[in-house]
């Protein structure tokens, strides 16, 4: 798992914050891509995906979380507090969760390098959260 944080070169209408072309590239094609909102209380994801690489852009003005397992299966968490938004790079097979501790909406962007099938969802439950 890696976390990039992202620049925000927004003005007074509002945050707006670009992805980094290397973290687009690495993923070798863009297939599918997820708008979201995560509601305070909430968490989304405590799956893994055996087919596709991740890049999952957070953005929130109050505390969240990121939990995830590392190759050896151990179990990690990052947390965030305040405004942010940060690019987390998801390798497949490796179960990962973003849980929302604060007040407000999250909002965030998947991008996957494989496509979306809603009847083969790639999406395979392990808890983290």
């Amino acid at each position: 798992m890696r976390f990039t944080q992202l620049r925000d070169d927004g003005d007074r209408r509002g945050a707006s914050c670009g992805l980094p072309g290397p973290a687009i590239e690495a993923l070798g094609g863009v297939h599918d891509v997820h708008l979201m909102t995560l509601h305070a209380g909430h968490v989304r994801g405590n799956h893994y995906h055996r087919d596709r690489d991740e890049l999952l852009a957070v953005m929130g003005t109050s505390r969240w979380r990121v939990r995830w397992e590392d190759p050896d299966g151990s179990a990690n968490e990052r947390i965030f507090d305040g405004p942010t938004a940060v690019l987390v790079t998801v390798d497949r097979m490796l179960s990962h969760a973003v849980i929302n501790d604060g007040p407000g909406d999250l909002v965030m962007v998947s991008i996957a390098n494989g496509p979306f099938d809603p009847e083969h969802p790639d999406s395979y439950p392990k808890p983290l959260a």
